[in-house]
């Protein structure tokens, strides 16, 4: 969920343009996820099945997305995503 106030504007593009940049240089492990899932109402069931590990801001447990407020992990694929969770 997010609420105000809205700061999730610079995380989220960040975000977004490390998932594009991945997709566009053709990541071997994302195109291999891709290719095996198939359609994207199955990589959100895929998602959705996953256990949720909590970022909790160890600075070694990364990389981290510094533009997110506090720096969020972010891994692509990750096997135990986290909720992006951002504060002012």
């Amino acid at each position: 969920m997010i609420t105000t106030p809205l700061n999730d504007r610079p995380c989220l593009d960040e975000m977004t343009e490390i998932a594009q940049n991945l997709v566009a240089n053709r990541d071997p492990e994302l195109s291999a996820l891709a290719r095996e899932l198939g359609t994207p109402q199955a990589t959100v069931r895929w998602m959705r099945s996953l256990p949720q590990r909590d970022d909790v801001g160890a600075p070694d447990d990364g990389p981290k997305v510094d533009a997110c407020s506090p720096p969020q992990r972010l891994r692509l694929p990750a096997p135990d995503p986290n909720c992006v969770v951002m504060w002012s």
